[in-house]
Protein backbone atom coordinates (compact mmCIF):
# COMPACT_ATOMS: atom_id res chain seq x y z
CA UNK A 1 0.00 0.00 0.00
CA UNK A 2 2.76 2.70 1.16
CA UNK A 3 5.06 1.28 -2.14
CA UNK A 4 1.38 2.77 -4.33
CA UNK A 5 1.46 5.84 -2.32
CA UNK A 6 5.26 6.71 -2.94
CA UNK A 7 5.49 5.67 -6.70
CA UNK A 8 3.09 8.68 -6.97
CA UNK A 9 5.89 11.29 -6.65
CA UNK A 10 9.09 12.06 -8.71
CA UNK A 11 11.98 10.66 -7.37
CA UNK A 12 13.25 14.32 -7.06
CA UNK A 13 10.55 15.27 -4.27
CA UNK A 14 11.50 11.92 -2.64
CA UNK A 15 14.50 12.76 -2.26
CA UNK A 16 13.65 16.29 -1.15
CA UNK A 17 11.87 14.69 1.39
CA UNK A 18 13.96 12.24 2.81
CA UNK A 19 16.57 14.78 2.32
CA UNK A 20 14.49 16.96 4.88
CA UNK A 21 13.66 13.84 7.29
CA UNK A 22 17.37 12.78 7.87
CA UNK A 23 18.41 16.97 8.63
CA UNK A 24 16.25 16.70 10.58
CA UNK A 25 16.81 14.05 12.71
CA UNK A 26 20.33 15.24 12.58
CA UNK A 27 19.19 18.57 14.26
CA UNK A 28 19.17 16.65 17.46
CA UNK A 29 22.90 16.09 17.14
CA UNK A 30 23.51 19.78 17.33
CA UNK A 31 20.10 20.93 20.19
CA UNK A 32 20.60 24.78 21.62
CA UNK A 33 23.36 25.60 18.34
CA UNK A 34 21.78 29.16 18.58
CA UNK A 35 21.78 29.35 22.56
CA UNK A 36 25.52 28.28 22.14
CA UNK A 37 26.36 30.51 19.69
CA UNK A 38 24.38 33.50 21.60
CA UNK A 39 26.62 32.54 25.16
CA UNK A 40 29.85 31.82 23.07
CA UNK A 41 29.64 35.62 21.65
CA UNK A 42 29.28 37.16 24.87
CA UNK A 43 32.29 35.02 26.40
CA UNK A 44 34.40 36.07 23.43
CA UNK A 45 32.92 39.99 24.01
CA UNK A 46 33.87 39.36 27.69
CA UNK A 47 37.25 38.00 26.90
CA UNK A 48 38.44 40.65 24.50
CA UNK A 49 37.23 43.38 27.00
CA UNK A 50 38.99 41.85 29.49
CA UNK A 51 42.10 41.16 27.66
CA UNK A 52 41.61 45.25 26.41
CA UNK A 53 41.34 46.41 29.98
CA UNK A 54 43.77 44.64 32.12
CA UNK A 55 46.94 45.29 29.74
CA UNK A 56 49.14 45.56 32.82
CA UNK A 57 48.72 41.86 33.96
CA UNK A 58 50.69 40.04 31.46
CA UNK A 59 48.99 37.05 32.91
CA UNK A 60 45.63 38.01 33.31
CA UNK A 61 46.13 38.77 29.18
CA UNK A 62 47.72 35.27 29.03
CA UNK A 63 45.20 33.59 30.59
CA UNK A 64 42.08 35.24 28.91
CA UNK A 65 43.41 34.72 25.43
CA UNK A 66 43.69 31.03 26.24
CA UNK A 67 40.41 31.13 27.35
CA UNK A 68 39.28 33.31 24.28
CA UNK A 69 41.13 31.05 22.00
CA UNK A 70 39.49 27.93 23.35
CA UNK A 71 35.98 29.12 22.86
CA UNK A 72 36.68 30.37 19.44
CA UNK A 73 38.24 27.03 18.58
CA UNK A 74 35.49 25.09 19.65
CA UNK A 75 33.00 27.08 17.93
CA UNK A 76 34.72 26.95 14.44
CA UNK A 77 35.17 22.94 14.94
CA UNK A 78 31.75 22.75 16.07
CA UNK A 79 29.88 25.39 13.04
CA UNK A 80 32.36 22.91 10.33
CA UNK A 81 31.20 19.95 11.47
CA UNK A 82 27.51 20.63 11.66
CA UNK A 83 27.49 22.34 8.61
CA UNK A 84 29.68 19.08 6.60
CA UNK A 85 27.02 17.10 8.66
CA UNK A 86 24.48 19.01 6.62
CA UNK A 87 25.67 19.94 3.46
CA UNK A 88 24.36 18.14 0.33
CA UNK A 89 25.86 18.17 -3.34
CA UNK A 90 24.10 17.75 -5.95
CA UNK A 91 26.39 14.71 -7.46
CA UNK A 92 26.11 12.72 -4.90
CA UNK A 93 22.73 9.91 -4.88
CA UNK A 94 20.59 10.58 -1.58
CA UNK A 95 21.98 6.89 -0.48
CA UNK A 96 26.07 7.86 -0.59
CA UNK A 97 24.99 10.90 1.31
CA UNK A 98 23.19 9.00 4.12
CA UNK A 99 25.67 6.43 4.13
CA UNK A 100 28.90 9.13 4.55
CA UNK A 101 26.56 10.61 7.16
CA UNK A 102 26.09 7.29 8.89
CA UNK A 103 29.97 6.29 8.72
CA UNK A 104 30.66 9.99 10.00
CA UNK A 105 28.31 9.33 12.96
CA UNK A 106 29.90 5.27 13.24
CA UNK A 107 33.15 7.31 13.25
CA UNK A 108 32.34 9.90 15.78
CA UNK A 109 30.54 7.47 18.42
CA UNK A 110 33.99 5.11 17.88
CA UNK A 111 35.89 8.20 19.00
CA UNK A 112 33.02 9.28 21.93
CA UNK A 113 33.29 5.97 23.62
CA UNK A 114 37.24 5.36 23.33
CA UNK A 115 37.98 9.16 24.67
CA UNK A 116 34.76 10.33 26.53
CA UNK A 117 36.66 9.45 30.01
CA UNK A 118 39.80 11.86 28.80
CA UNK A 119 37.23 14.50 27.88
CA UNK A 120 35.58 14.53 30.76
CA UNK A 121 38.42 14.50 33.21
CA UNK A 122 40.43 17.16 30.92
CA UNK A 123 37.11 19.12 31.13
CA UNK A 124 37.34 19.06 34.82
CA UNK A 125 41.06 19.93 34.90
CA UNK A 126 40.65 22.67 32.62
CA UNK A 127 37.97 24.23 34.40
CA UNK A 128 39.94 23.70 37.94
CA UNK A 129 42.97 24.96 36.32
CA UNK A 130 41.31 28.13 34.96
CA UNK A 131 40.10 29.12 38.42
CA UNK A 132 43.71 28.15 40.00
CA UNK A 133 44.83 30.74 37.71
CA UNK A 134 42.52 33.51 38.26
CA UNK A 135 43.21 33.07 41.80
CA UNK A 136 46.62 32.79 41.62
CA UNK A 137 46.77 36.19 39.52
CA UNK A 138 43.85 38.19 41.18
CA UNK A 139 44.58 37.20 44.48
CA UNK A 140 47.96 35.67 45.50
CA UNK A 141 46.67 32.01 46.79
CA UNK A 142 45.77 29.00 44.49
CA UNK A 143 42.86 26.78 46.23
CA UNK A 144 39.79 28.41 48.15
CA UNK A 145 36.31 27.94 47.62
CA UNK A 146 36.07 29.31 43.93
CA UNK A 147 38.50 26.26 43.00
CA UNK A 148 35.28 23.74 44.55
CA UNK A 149 32.56 25.39 43.46
CA UNK A 150 34.10 25.32 39.79
CA UNK A 151 34.80 21.46 39.93
CA UNK A 152 31.25 21.16 41.82
CA UNK A 153 29.55 23.01 38.58
CA UNK A 154 31.64 21.23 36.13
CA UNK A 155 30.99 17.68 37.56
CA UNK A 156 27.05 18.50 37.44
CA UNK A 157 26.90 19.92 33.78
CA UNK A 158 28.79 16.47 32.73
CA UNK A 159 26.43 14.66 34.56
CA UNK A 160 23.62 16.20 33.46
CA UNK A 161 25.17 16.45 29.58
CA UNK A 162 25.63 12.53 29.86
CA UNK A 163 22.41 11.64 30.83
CA UNK A 164 21.00 13.82 28.02
CA UNK A 165 22.93 12.74 25.54
CA UNK A 166 23.14 9.47 26.73
CA UNK A 167 22.57 7.81 23.20
CA UNK A 168 21.37 10.49 21.34
CA UNK A 169 24.20 9.87 18.44
CA UNK A 170 22.94 6.12 18.33
CA UNK A 171 19.38 6.99 17.86
CA UNK A 172 20.42 9.42 14.98
CA UNK A 173 22.73 6.53 13.50
CA UNK A 174 19.68 4.42 14.02
CA UNK A 175 17.16 5.98 12.36
CA UNK A 176 19.63 7.44 8.98
CA UNK A 177 20.35 3.56 8.58
CA UNK A 178 16.59 2.74 8.41
CA UNK A 179 16.42 5.34 5.85
CA UNK A 180 19.53 4.22 4.36
CA UNK A 181 17.70 0.77 3.92
CA UNK A 182 14.42 2.02 2.60
CA UNK A 183 16.30 3.73 -0.14
CA UNK A 184 16.64 1.58 -3.45
CA UNK A 185 19.25 1.62 -5.92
Amino acid sequence: MVDEEVRHYPEAELNAMVLKSARKSMRKLYPGWKFKVAISTMVVGYMLWAIFSNTGNIWLVATNTFILALVLASLIIAYSSKRKMDKYQSDMSVKEWLKFRIDELDRGIHILKKYRIYIDVGTLMLAAGITVAYNYILHGFVININVAAAIAVCMFVLVIMRILWKDRNGEVRDYLQSLYEQIEL
